[in-house]
């Protein structure tokens, strides 16, 4: 599953040759469509950075990009309404795109793209192009995840802390702990929740998904399923495969059906006396800058409304 086509295979993406404002589908409530691109990029801890721990001696993330060490970049995958599949024809950027933040409405592109030598003029007719061209889509969302052992295993920050170029990422410079938005048994991880625990008792996966330490003992509503911001799931099941294999969880799949069959690796969790382990996910439109709109379900607000009201790993 090559992630560096120099063309793209995709029949779905004619872009147009000026630019059109996307239009959002409404936020609904339920199992909306959703539908959406991904990566995963495994980080190495550099063996020339500083050690940072903190009062209780646990050791955590990098404080500097360039201390992330090696990158190891995984497949994009994409996500299409509970079913995963190898994003053929996608490609990832060698750098992150540019893109105008004073705009009124900026539109950020992802690193996630793919190549074309087709474009459509004004009159939708389709033009031949001389030379292949690289299109981003939109970023939806990016975030950095660290384990960093039994007793700080999910530390998180929004962007990508190891491009020093990623304006998201200098906006969070710090790495917090992540938590859970919680309502009626439906546990949600989210990069702004307040609640350390999930939301109901027995959650299948608990131990295998989430980490023990967000077990919620003391309460007596039953877990009804996971869902929040797609990133942060997506960080999860990648670092719970053995180091350098994080794309197994979906090339098995273990995440399919929006359900979770996968088992923790014990290999690929940090001990205590071991360097912290991370990864950098992002979650992208499947729609340029040129799309009038991408597939149904592909908008901002459809993933919004599904990371917010819908379930992506039920019970088993």
């Amino acid at each position: 599953m090559p992630h560096d086509h120099r063309k793209s295979d995709r029949k779905d993406h004619v872009p147009k040759a000026h630019t059109s404002k996307a239009n959002g589908s409404s936020k609904s409530s339920g199992q909306v469509p959703c539908r959406f691109l991904f990566n995963v990029t495994e980080l190495h801890y550099s063996a020339n950075a500083a050690p940072v721990v903190d009062d209780l001696q646990n050791q955590l993330p990098p404080l500097y990009p360039q201390e992330h060490g090696g990158k190891l970049p995984g497949y994009i995958f994409r996500y299409d309404n509970g079913s995963i599949s190898p994003a053929h024809g996608c490609s990832l950027s060698p750098v992150r795109p540019e893109y105008d933040s004073e705009a009124s409405e900026p539109w950020r592109p992802s690193t996630i793209g793919y190549y074309t030598d087709r474009m459509l003029d004004d009159e939708n007719h389709v033009v031949q192009l001389s030379e292949s061209r690289w299109l981003p889509f939109q970023s939806y969302s990016t975030v950095t995840m660290y384990n960093c052992g039994p007793f700080a295993p999910c530390l998180i920050r929004p962007g990508d802390a190891s491009d020093r170029h990623d304006p998201v990422a200098d906006l969070f410079p710090t790495f917090r702990m992540m938590h859970f938005l919680n309502r009626d048994g439906v546990s949600r991880a989210s990069t702004s929740g307040n609640v350390r625990t999930v939301a109901g008792r027995n959650a299948t996966w608990v131990g295998s998904l989430v980490p023990e330490a967000y077990n919620n003992i003391r309460t007596h509503t039953t877990s009804l399923g996971l869902g929040g911001e797609f990133s942060l799931l997506i960080g999860l099941m990648a670092l719970a495969q053995p180091i350098g294999r994080c794309d197994e969880a979906f090339t098995d799949p273990q995440w399919s059906r929006n359900r979770w069959a996968g088992r923790r690796n014990p290999a690929g969790w940090p001990r205590d006396t071991d360097p912290p382990r991370g990864v950098v996910v992002e979650v992208a439109c499947e729609k340029t800058i040129t799309d009038k709109r991408g597939p149904a379900g592909s908008a901002i607000d459809d993933i919004y409304a599904f990371e917010w009201s819908g379930i992506a790993v039920g019970e088993l």
